[in-house]
């Protein structure tokens, strides 16, 4: 399939903001039943309307159930909820596809999946001769990193294939990047002259997917 690669600027730099922004830009697809994966502290919950069907999962915050995705399986049968969300989720677990499958199962209609395009945090990293934050040597074991390091083509790549294996449409497809200082912006002009392959997949800092079943 085509990918209309467009960049989209944003503010969110916490959770709760990035929630504000799922709200704002995917509203139309948060009807009927909510599944919450990695909900944190339920913000999605606090803005959707009230006796909407909702129930979030993560392994901390204040989750309705507490679950470690690496060691048990999400608890519900297929096609439980409409819509199931999981952001920024999957690049931290050893069982990626496997949590892929039961994502897919369980939604009866929408999932909404962020992942980080890791490259670009490792340019912004560079900068700052610094590993990023969800990689590096910590003097103690982290207990939040990353398991997966690959870019926005990887991603991309990723998500077609899914969508093709389980037969379902990719519905609504964004690049996230968060604002450019002035350096950055300069270098990132002078990447997208050389190569735009490249400057997609240093400048991404997320990409975002509505899968349709």
């Amino acid at each position: 399939m085509t990918i209309n690669k467009k960049i989209e600027k944003i503010t969110y730099n916490s959770r709760e903001s990035r929630i504000n922004y799922l709200y704002k830009n995917y509203k139309e697809f948060l009807t009927g039943s909510i599944l919450d994966i990695g909900c944190d502290n339920q913000y999605l919950k606090n803005i959707l309307p009230s006796g909407q069907k909702y129930i979030g999962i993560d392994i901390s915050g204040s989750p309705d159930i507490t679950l470690n995705l690496e060691k048990e399986s999400i608890p519900f049968k297929e096609k439980s909820f409409d819509t199931v969300i999981c952001l920024d989720v999957l690049e931290h677990l050893d069982n990626l596809h496997e949590v892929f499958e039961e994502i897919i199962k369980i939604s009866s209609k929408n999932i909404i999946i962020s992942l980080p395009n890791c490259w670009g945090s490792f340019k912004s990293s560079f900068y700052k001769t610094l590993s990023p934050k969800f990689y590096g040597l910590p003097d103690g074991k982290p207990n939040d990193r990353h398991k997966w390091f690959f870019n926005t083509d990887d991603i991309i790549i990723f998500f077609e294939k899914m969508a093709q294996k389980n037969n379902m449409k990719i519905n609504k497809l964004t690049f996230v990047a968060h604002g450019f200082s002035i350096k950055s912006k300069i270098i990132s002009l002078l990447f997208k002259i050389i190569s735009k392959k490249l400057y997609y997949n240093f400048f991404v800092n997320s990409v975002w997917v509505v899968f349709e079943k």
